[in-house]
């Protein structure tokens, strides 16, 4: 398939799956028409395109059949962004997914970033605000020291216990953080 072809055939479809996702995200019958409309299209052009999806069962609930197709238009998406910012190519695809997570975790797994967050939360009691960046600040201190990864963890683990008991959108902000025991 001709370059061009490609640029235009991928620009035109993320085009159209956002149409459609702005629309219909909820509709079963148009996310799994997208759905294999974009796998059929590029599973055999974009190195990894069909990787790692769910697996759609037809006696599934409808509701969960439409969650299904719909998680996995949103990666097929992604992943079609993703081969469009490889410079519509396969070379060095692998190489850029690893660059994009890395960058992911770098900048989701930051202290500061993470306290500007749970600063900027509404709706979180200045008490409990204050009880989580006195335990930011601890963990981070451990995160900081220099002693082997083992003593890291062991060290941070009642903070994952700790982290278990606040809300999810307080623990999705923190958990990342966990990654800088390294």
């Amino acid at each position: 398939m001709a370059e061009q072809n490609i640029r235009e055939m991928v620009d035109r479809d993320i085009a159209y799956g956002q149409t459609v996702w702005e629309e219909s995200s909820y509709d079963k019958e148009k996310m799994e028409a997208l759905f294999h409309l974009l796998l059929v299209q590029y599973m055999e052009k974009i190195e990894g395109f069909s990787k790692n999806l769910r697996v759609v069962q037809p006696y599934e609930k409808t509701a969960d059949l439409s969650e299904a197709y719909r998680e996995n238009v949103k990666i097929l998406l992604e992943r079609l962004k993703d081969f469009r910012e490889n410079g519509y190519r396969n070379e060095g695809l692998t190489e850029y997914y690893i660059a994009k997570e890395r960058q992911e975790l770098n900048r989701y797994g930051d202290f500061t970033s993470v306290r500007m967050e749970i600063g900027m939360m509404e709706g979180l009691p200045e008490a409990e605000r204050r009880d989580i960046l006195q335990h930011l600040d601890e963990m981070e201190e451990i995160c900081a020291r220099v002693i082997p990864q083992k003593e890291k963890w062991e060290q941070m683990r009642g903070y994952l216990m700790w982290l278990s008991g606040k809300e999810a959108r307080v623990a999705m902000a923190i958990l990342p953080l966990f990654f800088k025991i390294n």
